[in-house]
């Protein structure tokens, strides 16, 4: 009767030591190096050459399945013009991001530009974005600043008088287009 539960004991660790082996085996097989990468996206500012310069340190060294794809979403959203990222595994050794571009309404305090939130991000090597206004404040006033153009705004439109610049510092400035 022992030599019975000993035999299925050793059984029962051969069967789990195999299935450990067979797994770490797939594991090792499954984890290849990321080889494609593929940028989808509502993108109008920024270039793939721009985008291609800030993911590849992201994702050299980086394998199938050991990559962490929160790590690589956070890597994307620090680019200073993404929004927002989602990345996702391609089968069977591609990754994929699909990236939110930042939509910019303004310039701040000149050096920055201002999204739809009134948050300023940065502008980077990208220059060309349109013919903006010209916002400035002091740090964290964006979405005040932003609001307060946005009513002037639709207040001055009848007049067809567009602002040109805005600024809040301690008294409020503008200029117009006339």
């Amino acid at each position: 009767m022992a030599s019975s539960t000993s035999n299925r004991l050793l059984g029962l660790i051969l069967i789990i030591a195999l299935l450990g082996a067979g797994g770490r085996t797939l594991w090792l097989w499954l984890d290849t190096p990321i080889e494609r990468v593929s940028i989808r996206g509502d993108l109008h500012h920024v270039s793939a050459r721009y985008l291609q310069q800030r993911l590849t340190p992201l994702i050299q060294g980086q394998t199938w399945l050991s990559v962490d794809l929160d790590q690589m979403r956070r890597g994307a959203r620090a680019i200073p013009w993404i929004r927002d990222a989602r990345v996702t595994r391609r089968w069977p050794n591609a990754l994929t991001f699909e990236l939110y571009e930042q939509r910019p309404v303004a310039w701040w305090n000149d050096d920055s530009l201002l999204n739809t939130e009134g948050n300023p991000f940065r502008a980077g090597p990208i220059r060309q974005v349109g013919d903006l206004p010209n916002l400035a404040g002091p740090r964290g006033s964006g979405p005040e600043v932003l609001a307060w153009f946005d009513q002037l705004k639709k207040t001055l439109s009848p007049l067809d008088v567009q602002i040109t610049q805005l600024a809040s510092r301690g008294a409020w400035g503008m200029a117009f287009s006339d």
